[in-house]
């Protein structure tokens, strides 16, 4: 059977922190599938289905390695990593993500709040519910953010 290459992706480049830029090249990748030769000539599709499967969550795995691949690098570059360090995940270490974290205004002015990735094991660490002292800090976090995202907005005058 022949292989078949299909270009999705395009290259990237980020801005780091010290000025320079991370390139991120595109990669190929890919995965394997086969058809016993008796499957095919019995008209076996549930054998086929089976190899759909096996072959969709390869290439699934191989994704997802390579976006966390792709979003450490680009966090790396851009200074916005926090270190454990051997640490249980906390909810400190939740607020200093946070600070460092791009927020973004909806279209109400609204602050949206941004989309963290971690391993489900490192919730476990976390409260279910914040307590009103944390509470307090994630208010003052999200009033300095929004204030911080509002004043870098420009201003026009009409006269």
């Amino acid at each position: 059977m022949r292989t078949e290459t299909t270009e999705s992706g395009a290259s990237s480049v980020v801005d780091r922190r010290g000025g320079e830029q991370l390139d991120l090249p595109s990669e190929l990748i890919g995965f394997e599938m086969g058809w016993d030769r008796d499957d095919v000539l019995a008209g076996n599709f549930e054998a086929l289905l089976l190899q759909l499967d096996c072959a969709s969550k390869a290439l699934g795995e191989k994704l997802i390695a390579r976006l966390v691949e792709t979003l450490s690098s680009v966090t790396e570059s851009t200074g916005n990593v926090v270190h454990a360090e051997g640490k249980k995940f906390s909810f400190e270490m939740l607020v200093e993500m946070l600070e460092k974290i791009a927020w973004s205004l909806d279209d109400d002015d609204e602050l949206a709040m941004p989309s963290l990735l971690m391993h489900p094991d490192q919730t476990k660490n976390l409260p279910s519910e914040a307590t009103p002292e944390q509470r307090a800090v994630l208010n003052d976090l999200m009033r300095r953010k929004k204030e911080e995202l509002l004043a870098k907005r420009r201003r026009r005058r009409l006269s």
